[in-house]
Parts: C-alpha cells; sequence; structure tokens
C-alpha cells in the first residue's frame, strides 16, 4: 500500500514538473516575442 502511495505521488509530482516547465517555457516564449 505505502508502495502505491509512493508511486502516486511520484507520478503527480512528474506531471507537475512537466506541466509547469511548459508553461514557463510558452510563458518565456510570450516575454521574449513581446520584448523584441
Amino acid at each position: 500500500m505505502t508502495c502505491c502511495l509512493y508511486y502516486d505521488s511520484f507520478i503527480l509530482t512528474y506531471i507537475t514538473s512537466i506541466t509547469d516547465i511548459l508553461f514557463y517555457d510558452k510563458w518565456l516564449k510570450k516575454l521574449i516575442i513581446e520584448e523584441f
């Protein structure tokens, strides 16, 4: 049971980090486009 919970939290963290990276990347590109 603990293993499954750990695995779920790992997946959640992984998804969250990917989402953050994608969001940050879009935000950065938007910022760069507005700058030039």
